[in-house]
């Protein structure tokens, strides 16, 4: 005759391991990746294809990730790596700079449109 109460105690285990896994994955997902959604400042709708990049110590600029068509990015938390400025970028628009911490923070990015080759601080329109 068969132990049911060890089968019954295998199918438990098993039952939580997999409702451990169900909670944890998602949760723990979301530590790996940073996630967020570029808009335009008048109109607010999703800016595509903007640039993000991080300064890197020689001063020069590194690609870390960009944004679709709807602005929405997603950037892996390993590219970012520690101390540089991140700067979003797209034609038409300022330059939007900010320290890496700000970024790892931040979820929702207005952008200003104007020309960012005018000489001026690219990362701040006037009157800002």
């Amino acid at each position: 005759m068969r132990n049911t109460l060890a089968l019954s105690r295998r199918f438990l285990a098993r039952g939580l391991f997999a409702v451990a896994l169900l909670i944890v994955l998602p949760v723990g997902c979301t530590e790996f990746v940073h996630w967020g959604h570029v808009s335009d400042r008048d109109n607010t709708w999703g800016v595509g294809n903007v640039e993000i990049a991080q300064q890197q110590s020689d001063g020069g600029w590194r690609v870390i990730g960009g944004s679709d068509g709807k602005g929405r990015y997603e950037v892996f938390k390993s590219r970012v790596e520690g101390g540089g400025k991140i700067r979003m970028r797209k034609t038409g628009y300022y330059d939007v700079v900010m320290e890496e911490a700000e970024f790892l923070q931040t979820h929702q990015v207005l952008m200003q449109s104007g020309d960012n080759d005018s000489g001026l601080d690219s990362s701040r329109p006037p009157g800002w």
